[in-house]
């Protein structure tokens, strides 16, 4: 399942095709009869026969591993019994047998369980009789079978484990070198599989570099795949010219095997590659890419079935709706030709029918379509009915119904404004099935157990979070209910911070019940193998398909049941942790007070919407989002520029500039409120707020950067992650212990290289008492190690990044990372980032802004004060010992100290007031 999310989608018949054709060829090749130093020439005299009837056999093995599985299979259970008369003398016969047969066994899963079993027995029993240069042919093969059949049947814990455990057997040298280079190449090819399938990317990228010094870039078999492989991480890395690069390496390396046209990897390149393009709507390449793959067919029977499929996409693309009926029904026919019973890729054929006939404006034949693929995906039936759905579990294949489910409801919005809006059922009916599709989402989000997976899902269903929210605010227009306002806000939050909400559950349900360590362990290997399976099912047109099917039913019913159990035994830990609702408008307006307001955006590629909450009232409201990038652009940088208001155009300009913004985002909204609380999305992340001019009316008289009308004037902001974050913070009642008033300030003495500008101990010390500890030679292990001792309040004045994907802390010999922060427990209440761009790093769709700042929230640090962009350090310093000195000795909140302090600085007579100076730093949280 998790494949069709991933970068990496396969097909496992073709892999194991291409893995173990060339393994065989390797290993399988007249095994001669080792001479134990205990054997007399007598007895081999005796047992001549026998082995010249093993040879015979053996070579009808060699000569039949490329025809039908079942004589492969019955010939080496027959060479298994020869053997088996004088085990001591023909042991590496005997414990290959199995070990071969289990190649010829495993699309069906019982046999390959059973013949893997004897030769397991065997391996034991005769084990030790083996000579050493079949330690590898047999042994390691027998342990890499094993690997294989916990992947190919869903296990995917145990076979990552499995792999790696092979890999360390490997010998550094061995006799037969070519089959030793073959294990180096394809064990971390499966472990990359694997570790991208879990999600994992850095352990992918680790066995990449594993197997570049092993991989023979002379064969075809393994360096395709190994080009793919890169393809499609470096896409997935969002990587621009790397992902085109290694996709034509790829298509060159397909086309050196014989047996390329039978093999659906070669297709599947060539539809990764065009898809690369379509998702950019480079058309034309998409298209160029797909025809020089196509030229080489016709193909086997499923990659053909692929190719129509893919043209069909194609000519949607290029709005050609008749082209794209025409390759949708041929792809259908195919199908239907090759199986009879409901399946996923009838589904996706009905799916691509079903918009093109929407492209040709015939919505009825359209929706009627979507309906019967959903009836493809569905385990249940499902009614005829457009406003009738599958039941969210119900589907072995869930993103295969979420994405039916999208296009159904983009279908019925867009049959609404065809119609002239005069039939709003079809808009409710819309909003229903993308509130249902919600729901599966996050159902699977709940699935999921990596944070990177979760986040390429968010990423990937932006645009649904988009469509449902435009839908719920026009049907919200016309109704004016709250249930329907309520509907607009679960598409607000659908796309903030869900990983970091998600953990802070799981905080709150592990400090409050001490649920077994067993279970949860139980829990993420039945996520994982469930998730396999239904790839596996997917994918697999042969009988493995039918065997997996009760194994996925299986493992389902264990789920349910270790759900029921733990719902059962530990009823709060579930509310906490499993609990999938969206909190309700009502909980937000009972934490704000009486002179609060919050403010929650969502910026997508058209429109932005801002949703205000007050005490008294709530309201949704939509802008414009064209050019909303540039300005935002151009002003921040004019603003994180220490020299950018030096003179009198500049002022202009930024007064200009600034108000366009505001009048934009901020203006239209009826705040009363002193506070504010905002909620950012996309590149509002990256706005100072407090610096926007409100008005134009002083743009004549205007010299001095403090004169300017600032928003910090009329109102104290603070930020949030999102509402459920900022709820799930309140509501928590944390078990940390901390001493009250103590600080940790992390103060590398190698840092700021002026050493005026040096934090001031003595100071400290004497300012807020002896239970201040200062550390000025700090490093990695020893700073996570503090941040869990209990102190309240902590202050990092350091050198920091957000330039790479990985932002960092700098310390004296190495640096912390965002990824360690999320594994590092915390205890404090306030941490104070006195460092540039710890409010900055990669805008996530669906996540937001991946900082500094989001790694201490993720351990539940309430309040943060975070910078975005690169800080005066003198500036950073003054401001973050006022705001310390505000919050322990007059009691301030975070937000209001820091609003106190960034007004003395324009108030200062000494401080030229530039925003440059003041306006970097925002507080987040509570």
């Amino acid at each position: 399942m998790i494949a069709a999310i991933l970068p990496v989608i396969w097909g496992r018949r073709d892999l194991q095709k291409l893995l173990f054709s060339g393994l065989l060829l390797l290993t399988v090749g007249g095994l001669p009869v080792p001479i134990h130093a205990e054997t007399s020439p007598e007895r081999s005299h005796q047992h001549q026969d026998e082995q010249r009837e093993i040879e015979q056999l053996w070579q009808k093995i060699e000569g039949s591993r490329r025809r039908d599985k079942k004589t492969y299979g019955e010939d080496c259970q027959r060479l298994r019994d020869l053997a088996a008369r004088c085990p001591a003398l023909f042991s590496d016969y005997l414990v290959a047998a199995n070990t071969y047969a289990s190649l010829a066994y495993s699309n069906k899963i019982q046999q390959w369980d059973q013949v893997l079993a004897q030769a397991k027995d065997d391996m034991c029993t005769y084990g030790h009789y083996l000579s050493d240069p079949f330690y590898l042919d047999t042994r390691a093969l027998l342990n890499y079978e094993t690997c294989r059949k916990l992947d190919i049947t869903g296990d995917a814990s145990e076979a990552l484990l499995c792999y790696e455990q092979v890999w360390e057997l490997l010998p550094e040298q061995h006799v037969n070198a070519n089959l030793l280079s073959v294990y180096r190449q394809v064990i971390p090819l499966s472990l990359i599989h694997l570790y991208l399938f879990t999600g994992a990317y850095k352990e992918a990228l680790h066995w990449l570099k594993v197997i570049e010094p092993y991989i023979d870039l002379e064969d075809p078999y393994f360096s395709s795949q190994l080009a793919h492989l890169r393809a499609k991480i470096h896409e997935t890395q969002e990587h621009e010219w790397e992902p085109r690069h290694f996709y034509k390496l790829a298509h060159q390396f397909y086309l050196q095997l014989e047996d390329f046209r039978t093999l659906s990897h070669f297709t599947e390149n060539a539809i990764d590659f065009s898809n690369f393009y379509l998702h950019r709507d480079q058309l034309d390449s998409a298209l160029l890419v797909f025809n020089q793959a196509a030229r080489y067919g016709p193909f086997a029977d499923w990659s053909q079935v692929y190719m129509d499929y893919q043209q069909a996409q194609i000519m949607l693309a290029q709005d050609k709706p008749e082209e794209a009926l025409t390759y949708a029904r041929q792809c259908l026919g195919r199908i239907n030709g090759l199986i009879s019973e409901n399946n996923y890729w009838k589904a996706r054929a009905l799916g691509v029918l079903g918009e093109a006939w929407a492209k040709k404006g015939c919505w009825e034949e359209s929706l009627d379509t979507i309906q019967q693929a959903l009836i493809q995906l569905s385990a249940e039936p499902t009614g005829w009915a457009w406003d009738q759905n599958p039941g969210i579990r119900s589907s072995n294949t869930k993103l295969d119904l979420l994405k039916m489910l999208v296009l159904k409801a983009r279908v019925l919005q867009e049959y609404y404004y065809a119609e002239g809006g005069r039939n709003p059922a079809l808009l409710q009916a819309s909003q229903s099935t993308y509130a249902f599709a919600l729901g599966l989402i996050k159902v699977l989000r709940a699935e999921y157990n990596d944070d990177e997976v979760k986040e390429y899902l968010s990423r990937k269903s932006y645009a649904i979070f988009e469509s449902g929210l435009r839908t719920a605010t026009a049907l919200y227009a016309q109704t004016r209910e709250l249930s329907d306002l309520q509907q607009v806000f679960n598409f607000f939050e659908a796309n903030k911070a869900l990983s970091l909400f998600e953990n802070l559950k799981g905080i709150e349900a592990r400090e409050e019940v001490n649920l077994p360590d067993s279970l949860i362990r139980q829990e993420n290997a039945l996520k994982y193998t469930i998730a396999k399976q239904e790839m596996l099912l997917r994918e697999n047109q042969d009988s493995i398909a039918a065997e997996v099917g009760p194994l996925l039913s299986a493992n389902q019913s264990s789920y349910k049941a270790l759900m029921a159990k733990i719902k059962a035994d530990y009823p709060d830990y579930y509310r906490l942790k499993y609990d999938t609702k969206t909190i309700a408008i009502k909980d937000i307006r009972q934490l704000l007070q009486k002179d609060e307001s919050m403010v929650e955006y969502f910026y997508g590629e058209e429109h932005i919407y801002a949703l205000l909450i007050t005490p008294e009232e709530e309201g949704v409201y939509e802008f414009s989002a064209a050019g909303m990038d540039q300005q935002i652009d151009e002003f921040v940088q004019s603003i994180s520029l220490r020299r950018s208001l030096n003179d009198i155009p500049k002022l202009q300009n930024y007064l200009r500039e600034g108000y366009a913004i505001y009048e934009r985002l901020l203006e239209p909204l009826p705040i009363q409120t002193e506070k504010l609380i905002i909620i950012p999305d996309g590149k509002l992340h990256y706005l100072p707020f407090v610096a926007l001019p409100m008005d134009t009316l002083s743009m004549e008289e205007v010299t001095d950067p403090k004169e300017l009308p600032y928003l910090i004037h009329k109102r104290t902001v603070r930020r949030n992650f999102s509402a459920s974050v900022w709820y799930q913070q309140e509501v928590t009642e944390s078990t940390k212990q901390n001493r009250k008033g103590s600080i940790l300030v992390i103060a590398p003495e190698a840092f700021p290289k002026n050493s005026d500008l040096a934090v001031d101990t003595v100071r400290l010390k004497a300012e807020f008492g002896e239970d201040v500890d200062i550390v000025t030679n700090p490093r990695k292990e020893q700073v996570k190690a503090l941040l869990a001792q209990g102190y309240e309040t902590v202050f990092i004045f350091t050198h920091a990044s957000a330039a790479a994907d990985q932002p960092y802390l700098e310390l004296m010999q190495d640096s912390l990372f965002l990824q360690e922060l999320y594994f590092t427990p915390m205890t404090a209440n306030f941490v104070i980032l006195g460092a540039c761009e710890t409010g900055l790093g990669k805008n996530r769709k669906g996540e937001g802004v991946i900082s500094l700042g989001r790694g201490f929230a993720y351990q539940n640090v309430p309040n943060t004060l975070m910078t975005l962009w690169q800080v005066e350090e003198l500036a950073s310093l003054r401001l973050s010992t006022k705001i310390l000195q505000l919050h322990i000795q007059e009691a301030l909140s975070p937000s209001e100290a820091l609003h106190e302090v960034q007004l003395a600085i324009l108030k200062d007579p000494d401080s030229g007031g530039e925003p440059f100076l003041w306006a970097g730093f925002v507080c987040t949280g509570r």
